[in-house]
């Protein structure tokens, strides 16, 4: 009976939230808010001039070159939050409950209107920004003033290298990514000021399922996961179980209580969203669901995603909080002598594994926008850091390890994560700015030469600029180290009629810097070969003047090369700092994993002996 109506309550709860989110919806759109209001004007003016996605720390204008926004770390979503001011400023016409449906964006609540829309009858998007950032900096000051109270003031660091992590220059600049940070700041602020009431009867559980219903009306599926996973690493931090299974028990409740109240809040909009505006919305949103998911990103797979998310937290905040932690951890390891307590690693590996599932299960879409959902990196970073400052904070009775094998130790440990991440090459691709070529006749017997001396030793790939005007005929493509050929391949005229970019994919390591590219035509009757050349101008630095028996052609024929490196000192050191904090954390639950199965062992050698 008390199982029954335990689960009753969460019902209720979910209908009420419906009810309140449309109730209020409906309110917001009875203030008279036009687009012709001066303030929506201004703010369209502002996210006009910036473009949609203008990179950080300064904001430069988005030229339409997508480029740009992809390879920035720190990229303003400026296209959602015109969107979110369109969808706030439309005009019900009477039609109160039709509008808070909002046709125009049926699969989300888009409950950001109630807040959006008579915020903007008072202020302009520049100063909303500027609210914005004075808001999170106040609630990060709230929730570390919190903490140094009730845990020290090592947490307090903790908690503004969560909001540095999180890229704070782009987030105050930015509504659509603001909403999720509210959200679970909120609820992590929750948890400390009413502990007590909390974690009598498991309450802490409504909580969760709240804030999964809070997260989907206001979200348009950024990095939602935080709204659980950063709350949960508070709730963990503050409490003191004597069990470690106490804290999984915790994590995987409270998971599941959030995604109920997520997918029920959602669920929710599509029912009254189908009664209301009488469409099947329904196979609208499964379609879209599958399309998000990991079956519309079936050609994706799960690494390439974990690596383009986690390219976006190569930047110099990234870099020195986690170097500064790592290193204050080896510090603090030293003078406690190797004693460590280590049971919350196993619950916070757990949630930092959250952040790897949701990159599973919505592989198209965090792909795809890798630019924002990225920050669904920030708490496992999180969690990490939590379960350092908590193998070195927390009380513990084991004993301590000897400093002369202590100090060994970590140096092979050193060096191996530095071996490691000596590893970790990368792709880099250099190509000639796409110059407009000249078409350059290639005779039979005569060859084109250009000297290479390439940037990297690692080749992956060059492109050659190829045309020909009949099928019959063969180039024939070689490279040279010195009188060596290292590679050859033949290209057939009829693969390049049209004229194309040829690529010549190898692997191919150089040991020196001075090679030969060269390109021939074979066999080609009444065809004519033509090779690309740039026109005056030669962008690529590791190539020569090309040459034509022994004459100047006045550029280049190598459009770009691809090669296989290790990243800049920033990037090396960023990953040396994750795949250190990774590595603690898994020989951390490893060595808990071990002290709890030889505590069991003796306890049932005991219970054994005690019944001889």
């Amino acid at each position: 009976m008390k199982k029954i109506f335990f689960m009753l309550k969460f019902i209720w709860i979910l209908l009420v939230g419906i009810l309140t989110g449309l109730v209020c919806m409906v309110l917001a759109y009875m203030i008279p808010l036009s687009g012709q209001n001066a303030n929506v004007q201004e703010s369209l003016k502002i996210l006009g001039d910036e473009g949609w996605y203008p990179t950080m720390p300064y904001v430069k204008e988005f030229t339409y070159d997508y480029r740009e926004y992809l390879d920035s770390p720190a990229t303003l979503d400026n296209y959602t939050d015109e969107l979110m001011i369109t969808i706030a400023t439309l005009d019900p016409q009477g039609k109160y409950l039709h509008a808070a449906m909002v046709d125009y964006c049926p699969r989300y609540w888009c409950g950001f209107v109630a807040v959006l829309r008579p915020v903007l009858f008072f202020l302009d998007y520049g100063e909303i920004r500027m609210l914005n950032i004075l808001v999170q900096m106040f609630l990060v000051m709230v929730l570390a003033l919190l903490l140094y109270k009730r845990k020290g003031k090592i947490w307090c660091f903790w908690v503004v290298s969560m909001y540095a992590l999180l890229t704070p220059y782009c987030m105050g600049m930015s509504m659509q990514n603001s909403c999720v940070f509210y959200i679970g700041m909120l609820g992590a602020v929750g948890l400390l000021k009413g502990e007590r009431v909390f974690e009598h009867k498991n309450r802490h559980l409504y909580l969760f399922f709240i804030l999964g219903i809070i997260t989907v009306y206001f979200d348009f599926l950024t990095y939602p996961l935080f709204t659980w996973s950063f709350p949960m690493l508070v709730w963990i931090v503050i409490k003191n179980h004597r069990k470690w299974t106490n804290y999984i028990k915790d994590v995987i409740l409270t998971g599941i209580c959030w995604g109920l109240g997520y997918v029920g809040m959602w669920t929710g909009k599509w029912i009254v969203a189908s009664l209301v505006l009488k469409t099947d919305i329904a196979s609208l949103l499964m379609g879209r669901i599958e399309l998000h998911s990991i079956y519309g990103g079936t050609e994706i797979t799960f690494l390439a995603n974990l690596v383009r998310n986690l390219e976006k937290w190569v930047n110099i905040q990234t870099t020195c909080i986690l170097l500064a932690w790592s290193i204050w951890f080896c510090v603090m390891l030293i003078k406690r002598k190797g004693s460590i307590q280590t049971n919350k690693c196993l619950s916070f590996t757990l949630i930092g594994c959250g952040s790897l599932a949701w990159l599973f299960v919505m592989r198209y879409h965090t792909f795809i926008h890798a630019f924002f959902t990225h920050r669904v990196y920030c708490t496992a970073f999180c969690a990490i850091l939590a379960a350092c400052i908590c193998m070195i904070e927390e009380e513990t009775d084991r004993k301590a390890v000897s400093r002369k094998v202590l100090i060994p130790v970590m140096i092979f440990f050193y060096a191996c994560m530095i071996g490691i991440t000596l590893q970790c090459k990368v792709d880099f691709h250099f190509h000639n700015g796409d110059q407009p070529p000249r078409h350059i006749l290639l005779e039979e017997g005569s060859t084109v030469l250009e000297t290479v001396v390439p940037r990297y030793n690692d080749i992956k790939g060059v492109e050659i600029g190829l045309i020909a005007d009949g099928v019959e005929g063969t180039f024939s493509i070689e490279i040279y180290d010195q009188m060596e050929c290292l590679y050859q391949e033949e290209v057939s005229f009829s693969e390049v009629l049209d004229g194309k970019m040829y690529p010549l994919n190898m692997e191919l390591q150089t040991g020196s810097k001075d090679l030969t590219l060269c390109v021939t035509v074979k066999e080609c009757g009444n065809a004519n070969g033509y090779v690309y050349v740039t026109d005056g101008v030669f962008p690529l630095t590791e190539c020569s003047e090309a040459l034509m028996d022994g004459n100047g052609l006045g550029g280049q024929i190598t459009h770009s090369f691809d090669y296989l490196a290790l990243p800049g000192l920033k990037t090396c050191l960023n990953y040396f700092s994750i795949i250190f904090g990774v590595f603690v954390l898994l020989i951390a639950d490893g060595y808990g994993i071990v002290l709890i199965v030889r505590q069991k062992f003796r306890e049932r050698k005991g219970g054994i002996m005690l019944k001889e």
